[in-house]
Formats: structure tokens, C-alpha cells, sequence
């Protein structure tokens, strides 16, 4: 009975170590891919004349029981009304008028691959646990 238990406390410490990493590796990247996504931003919106736009760019942080990350987004209205996050969506994609800037498509595009990513720093801390 007794190499039951011990092989019981071997599961559970070792998935108490598993769980830890894959946590703390997750929110690592998490932190790196926003701060490089909110940089992107802001050195690829749109300046214009007010550079109004940039300065409404925001990041803040969601860290509850269920969810981690960052919320990046245009905030505010602009002195004539109209929501800075509408202005952020019409500048990248475009009107039939003008052409789109795509600054906001290129930075999601930089996310892509992120799992992986995860992935990789999580293998480097459960070699650096062992």
C-alpha cells in the first residue's frame, strides 16, 4: 500500500510542478505578445494633424480567476463625435475613396503563431525544473 501513496505524491507533485509552468509560460508570452502588439500600434496608427488617434490608444490589463490578458483599444470620441475606435477601423481597412492602411491587420497578423510560442517557453521551463 505504502508504494501506492508514493506514487500517488509522485503524480501530484509533478502535476503541481506541470500546472505551474504551463500558468507561468502562458502568462509570460501573454505579456510579451501585448506589449509587442500595443508598441506595434502605436508606432503604425495613423498620426494626422492632432495625433488625437495614437494618444487614445490604450492597454489594460484583465487578471481575474477565469482570464488573462490585455484589452488594446482606441478609447474616447473625437472632438467632432465620432468613437476613436471607429476612425481606427475605417483608416485600416479603407472606404472606396481611400485606400487602407492595414496597421491594425498587420499587427494581429504578428500574433499569429502565439500558441507555438507558448509552447516553446513552456518546454524551456519544465528542462529548467528537471
Amino acid at each position: 500500500m505504502s508504494e501506492f501513496k508514493d506514487l500517488e505524491n509522485y503524480i501530484e507533485q509533478t502535476t503541481d510542478k506541470v500546472s505551474t509552468a504551463a500558468v507561468e509560460a502562458t502568462k509570460e508570452q501573454v505579456d510579451l505578445e501585448a506589449n509587442d502588439y500595443f508598441d506595434f500600434l502605436k508606432r503604425n496608427t495613423p498620426k494626422g494633424k492632432t495625433n488625437q488617434l495614437v494618444d487614445s490608444l490604450t492597454k489594460t490589463k484583465i487578471n481575474t480567476q477565469l482570464e488573462y490578458g490585455y484589452k488594446i483599444e482606441y478609447v474616447g470620441n473625437r472632438t467632432d463625435g465620432t468613437p476613436n475606435e471607429k476612425v481606427a477601423n475605417v483608416l485600416n481597412r479603407g472606404t472606396p475613396l481611400i485606400a487602407g492602411r492595414f496597421f491594425r491587420t498587420r499587427a494581429i497578423r504578428r500574433l499569429k503563431g502565439m500558441d507555438g510560442r507558448i509552447y516553446l517557453r513552456y518546454q524551456e521551463k519544465i528542462k529548467k525544473e528537471q
